[in-house]
């Protein structure tokens, strides 16, 4: 990047160009960043890849056993890339015990913008009744977590969205 500045080129134009191109990420390797540039380069830095921000939640209150629960999920993408590896999206059902079910959600067409996702869980007959907290989390054994651009409380990799209740 110092090369770049004593060439005279315009960083703002540069900047601007990759994010057009979905830039996901930069290696300047080990050279400085000319101190002009540090808050242009660190703003350029926060735009790149893909940020998933979790918009709203909408599903039912009350659930029973052998129910399948609609999860309405509803995700933007505030970078300017989407994820070019299809990592599986989990809800997880967490009281004193903890039932994990993978999605069929592909985030890599998560593209910038906003989408919304229909997810299903089929809730076990078995399942003790009472209150559960309704968790997301983006991993596979390569990426061991995405992380959200989100408020909601977040353990162990887990994002708590919601809470349902177990009942008859």
């Amino acid at each position: 990047m110092t090369e770049w500045k004593r060439q005279g080129w315009d960083i703002d134009k540069i900047i601007a160009k990759t994010l057009e191109w979905h830039i996901s990420s930069f290696n300047p390797k080990s050279f400085p960043i000319p101190y002009e540039w540090k808050d242009k380069v660190k703003n350029w830095l926060l735009k790149m890849g893909y940020h998933f921000a979790v918009s709203s939640v909408s599903f039912p209150q009350n659930v029973k056993p052998n129910d399948t629960m609609e999860i309405v999920l509803n995700i933007e993408n505030v970078g300017v890339a989407p994820s070019y590896h299809r990592i599986p999206l989990y809800v997880k059902l967490k009281s004193n015990e903890e039932y994990v079910f993978k999605t069929d959600i592909d985030i890599t067409k998560w593209m910038p913008g906003k989408h919304n996702n229909d997810i299903y869980i089929d809730i076990p007959a078995n399942i003790k009744k009472g209150k559960y907290s309704v968790e997301i989390s983006i991993y596979d054994d390569i990426v061991k977590n995405v992380y959200f651009s989100t408020d909601a409380a977040f353990a162990d990799g887990w994002y708590n969205i919601a809470e349902i209740n177990i009942s008859d």
